[in-house]
């Protein structure tokens, strides 16, 4: 993960994950060289619009993508915004309810790894990482 902004429109990035996840960066990366980059441009700004100018604000957005993303089954993905959420407020009890909810659309495989995610999180922060 990229520890300092390319640009200031990527800036969402760094207040969420801390930094720039490494597949995003790459695709940033991937559109430069193909002289693509008003592509990064344009999903940064639907990024800002839908997710740092949302009404349900970035925590719940969070716990949204952590949901959406699980179902997906991109566990990268999910862990990562399991972590983000973390980040921004929410109890392993809100995630908890978002890997409940999450078995409803994606079945039990899906409440199970979202129950991995959750005992990853729970021993990386009581001193146990995996």
């Amino acid at each position: 993960m990229s520890s300092k902004p390319n640009k200031p429109l990527y800036a969402g990035q760094y207040d969420i994950f801390g930094g720039v996840p490494e597949k995003v960066e790459k695709r940033w990366e991937l559109n430069q060289a193909l002289k693509r980059e008003e592509i990064n441009e344009t999903i940064e700004a639907l990024r800002k619009s839908t997710i740092f100018q949302n009404p349900l604000g970035t925590k719940v957005q969070q716990l949204v993508h952590f949901g959406q993303v699980l179902v997906l089954g991109k566990l990268d993905s999910a862990t990562a915004h399991a972590r983000a959420a973390r980040g921004l407020g929410a109890t392993l009890e809100e995630l908890a309810g978002v890997v409940e909810t999450a078995l409803l659309t994606g079945g039990l495989a899906t409440y199970a790894f979202g129950m991995d995610i959750l005992g990853i999180l729970f021993e990386e922060e009581n001193g146990n990482p995996r």
